[in-house]
């Protein structure tokens, strides 16, 4: 029996390659909750541009 079949694939997400992508995905962006954050509590001057920053790259 074999474990994955890419003739049954109909995204590229549905494969063992699209999970790894979207783990990526997730730990890329969860870098990057903890970037802002840090810089946010370190640099309160820079909340203006740091919130819109995070706003766009979420919402993309």
């Amino acid at each position: 029996m074999q474990y994955f079949d890419p003739g049954e694939v109909l995204y590229l997400y549905e494969s063992p390659a699209g999970y790894g992508i979207v783990a990526l995905r997730l730990i890329g962006w969860g870098w990057f909750v903890y970037a802002t954050v840090f810089t946010l509590l370190h640099y309160p001057e820079k909340t203006a541009f740091y919130t819109r920053l995070f706003l766009l790259y979420t919402v993309w």
